[in-house]
């Protein structure tokens, strides 16, 4: 996640949050003072505008905690897990950035695998790809744009297996 990217998610949580609460305090005062629909709908609304809130800071939480790493272990992308590609697992591994018309960019690291049973390791499945070029079957998405982190890790630790960066330009088609 991006810092800016962080920021509006931080001020949208606390917005929504601020705002489900203070309908819900705002509904018990009015259902306190004889507003019997204040004391219906308001709680509802306000759990929803809370809901929402809570719901955004539990994303921000889970953004937080994922990262790439990369180190003589092999690749991981961690969301609270240890799983990981050793580097013998791994024939050629390397960066695609990939640039739209609109000026945006996705960064990934694509990696094709030796053992036999790599493509089908269901622990990987959310790292399976279709749209990388042979040999790769499997791509990760390390946070952020620059892919320069990325590439002098693998430098160091894949060694001869690195194959560089590839950058392709996409067309973006807008469908009516």
């Amino acid at each position: 996640m991006g810092q800016g990217t962080k920021t509006t998610l931080v001020v949208a949580g606390a917005l929504f949050t601020l705002f489900g609460g203070w309908i819900l305090y705002s509904s018990v005062l009015a259902g306190i003072h004889g507003e019997t629909i204040a004391l219906i709908i308001g709680p509802f609304v306000g759990a929803m505008f809370l809901a929402v809130g809570l719901f955004i800071f539990y994303g921000i939480i889970r953004g937080w905690s994922t990262f790439l790493a990369i180190g003589s272990r092999g690749i991981n992308w961690h969301v609270r897990e240890d799983r990981w590609i050793s580097w013998h697992e791994i024939d050629a591994v390397g960066i695609s950035v990939i640039r739209s018309a609109k000026g945006t960019s996705v960064t990934r690291i694509r990696i094709a695998g030796t053992v036999p049973g790599l493509p089908h390791r269901p622990d990987l499945d959310r790292w399976r790809t279709n749209d990388e070029p042979e040999p790769y079957t499997h791509k990760v998405m390390p946070p952020g744009g620059d892919p320069s982190l990325a590439a002098a890790a693998l430098e160091r630790y894949a060694g001869p297996r690195y194959t560089g960066i590839d950058e392709r330009h996409t067309l973006v088609r807008r469908y009516s």
